[in-house]
């Protein structure tokens, strides 16, 4: 009989599986580096923090580096082959955080009046979204070479740090404030193709011929449309609350992103099975309800920044998490996976932005008007999630590209196929079955534990029948069954 873990040693083990090194390691410090920027860079255009005399960055921008990073992102996912090519080249890859760095300073002395200086916001605009292009998609292939669960645990670790750092960054001098935050994107960049050497080395994981197809634009317009809803509120609420934009930033960021880190590691410890398909559906919920919760609590209070915030940050990070896991699981261009998924959820929040934008036109918003703003954006999270992209979409996706994963060349049954056949003929178990295909499919032994919640000692005898059965005494001579290479 096997022995099952209960929820209780589920919980146990998982907790005892974690090391420091899964929340704090350069991976996660220079990731959290440059989120550092976009908070200090971006939310500077509602309250000014990094300009060289504490005047307010016009709003056209943000509009422009919105664009232009959106750009970037979306023409690296169209035409990832030619830009992993060219990333091959050292003095190439340096013009990401260099174009950070350099467009960072001319924004900071943009700020004076003059023809001179607006032509000089709008390069820093235009290179600061070149720039942030080219590093998000680096920073995508980072967190595509490592195991997942290392990025549930060190992504959200990644946006606390840069949660602190904003409000004690903006904290100092405006002069001070705005060189540190021109050198994040260096020292981020030199992390990530320095030490991690991203596109340096051929990859770990050499990308699946396979294209995600009409996986990713699912998942794009579903980013697109929450980012649309999210940018849409947080905009709104800066206008009917009483507080301004820099308090409402320095003292609810920390909190906000404690809570969404609190979101997410709760998902990834207590739900039964570790999947993003299976934390999906929590995290959506949990993001309408922030946005009906938002009219019920007093606009002035703290609470209700940190929970505007919280949401924003979840929804962000749970993207992100979801992008990283396909690309690594699925052997996937990590450059078309957050090529397309990160540049629509950046393009949803700029539209967000606009729309706010054109809604204020009319004049200030109103209690009855955020109450009614903030229920359309619940209306648009739940609408999303039931006919534009749900878990179904998730488990479908990953069963699709399982069964290309390995093929009977002879044949045209599909890999999962072929195990079920396999299974019958040699009169397995449905326990050994699954076994079979995990260990086929070259999962570890801790990891099919995990997978079925069953004990190291249940797996290897599973294995050990499966051998006896098949009459094989090796993987090889498996995946020579499974492959037709071997008749039944």
């Amino acid at each position: 009989m096997s022995k099952t873990f209960s929820s209780f040693e589920m919980i146990r083990a998982r907790v005892a599986a974690l090391s420091p090194d899964d929340f704090l390691n350069a991976r996660t410090l220079g990731f959290a580096l440059v989120r550092a920027w976009i908070y200090l860079l971006f939310l500077s255009t509602v309250n000014g923090i990094i300009t060289w005399n504490g005047s307010e960055t016009p709003g056209f921008v943000y509009v422009l580096s919105s664009v232009c990073l959106t750009i970037t992102l979306l023409c690296g996912a169209l035409g990832y082959r030619r830009f992993g090519a060219i990333m091959r080249r050292p003095f190439v890859r340096s013009l990401g955080p260099l174009f950070m760095t350099i467009g960072t300073l001319l924004l900071v002395v943009g700020v004076f009046s003059g023809e001179l200086f607006f032509g000089i916001q709008l390069l820093g605009a235009v290179l600061t979204g070149i720039g942030s292009g080219v590093i998000d998609l680096g920073w995508g292939e980072a967190f595509r070479q490592i195991d997942p669960k290392k990025t549930l645990f060190g992504a959200p670790f990644a946006f606390f740090i840069a949660a602190v750092l904003f409000p004690v960054i903006g904290s100092l001098p405006a002069q001070v404030g705005s060189l540190v935050c021109a050198l994040l994107p260096l020292v981020s960049g030199w992390i990530l193709f320095g030490k991690l050497k991203v596109w340096k080395n051929p990859p770990l994981l050499e990308p699946n011929p396979l294209k995600p197809g009409a996986f990713i634009w699912k998942l794009g317009a579903a980013s697109c449309l929450l980012g649309l809803a999210d940018g849409v509120v947080r905009m709104v609420l800066l206008d009917v609350s009483p507080i301004d934009g820099d308090a409402l930033y320095r003292s609810s960021f920390i909190w906000a992103s404690l809570l969404s880190m609190l979101i997410i590691y709760s998902c990834a410890i207590f739900i039964r099975r570790s999947s993003y398909s299976l934390m999906y559906r929590p995290i959506i919920l949990i993001m309408a309800v922030f946005f009906m919760l938002l009219p019920v609590i007093d606009v002035s209070s703290t609470l209700a920044n940190v929970i505007a915030l919280a949401g924003y940050e979840t929804f962000n990070l749970f993207i992100w998490i979801i992008l990283a896991e396909t690309a690594r699981n699925y052997r996937l261009s990590s450059t078309i996976i957050f090529g397309m998924g990160w540049g629509m959820i950046t393009f949803g929040a700029f539209l967000g932005s606009v729309v706010a934008g054109f809604l204020q036109a009319f004049g200030t918003f109103s209690q009855e008007t955020f109450t009614l703003i903030a229920l359309l954006a619940a209306i648009v999270v739940f609408f999303s999630y039931m006919f534009i992209f749900s878990e179904k979409d998730l488990l479908e996706f990953s069963e699709a590209i399982e069964d290309e994963g390995v093929k009977e060349p002879e044949r045209s049954q599909p890999f999962r196929e072929r195990c079920k056949v396999i299974a019958a003929e040699y009169e397995l178990s449905a326990r050994e079955t699954e076994v079979m295909i995990l260990f086929a499919k070259g999962r570890s032994t801790p990891h099919i534990q995990e997978d079925l919640y069953i004990s190291r000692g249940t797996v290897t005898t599973h294995l050990r029948h499966i051998y006896q059965k098949l009459a094989i005494h090796d993987k090889q001579q498996l995946l020579d069954l499974i492959e037709g290479k071997e008749p039944l």
